[in-house]
């Protein structure tokens, strides 16, 4: 039912057990939320629980060069490379995560592969926390549960750490 009314506009408010889409309100016992965490505590006017972020570029890139070796996503911490994680989202289809813009990506990713496609790029403003981990208890108790690597403070929360969440979420409301 929520999908539906949710087609129809973005969030402009949540709290109270109630999701607010422009002039509409909706009631609810849960709610799972994919937002980046700090826009979500700006839709419960959680305004002193406001946290350091980052904007997140990202780049979809097609590539049999590179190979996890049965992981599904890479965490990086070095200085010679710009991006901060990599995850692998189908068959030879990866998702890189910067802190910055790459203005001409093309030769940026030939020094590592040799034959890719970049599919898209994009931007999401405010989308990584940063900082110390906040107390987010109080979500759970307003009934707004967090899933996925941003709404979760957790950058190396995976697809199918999100998965396993949400089918613990189902079992304990259908019960």
């Amino acid at each position: 039912m929520l999908q539906e009314h949710c087609q129809k506009g973005q969030p402009t408010a949540i709290g109270g057990h109630q999701l607010t889409i422009g002039d509409k309100t909706i009631e609810f016992d849960h709610l799972v939320s994919t937002i980046p965490l700090n826009k979500l505590l700006g839709l419960t006017k959680a305004n002193n629980r406001q946290l350091p972020i980052a904007q997140i570029w990202y780049y979809h890139i097609e590539t049999a060069d590179l190979n996890f070796e049965g992981a599904n996503q890479v965490l990086v911490v070095d200085d010679a490379l710009d991006f901060f994680k990599v995850s692998n989202i189908a068959k030879d289809r990866y998702l890189f995560y910067f802190l910055h813009n790459i203005p001409i990506p093309g030769p940026y990713f030939m020094q590592f592969m040799q034959r890719f496609e970049i599919i898209d790029g994009t931007t999401i403003d405010e989308a990584l926390p940063l900082g110390a981990k906040p107390d987010l208890d109080w979500l759970d108790q307003m009934g707004i549960h967090c899933v996925g690597a941003f709404a979760e403070w957790d950058s190396a929360a995976d697809v199918g750490s999100s998965i396993i969440r949400l089918l613990k979420y189902k079992t304990m409301w259908s019960s």
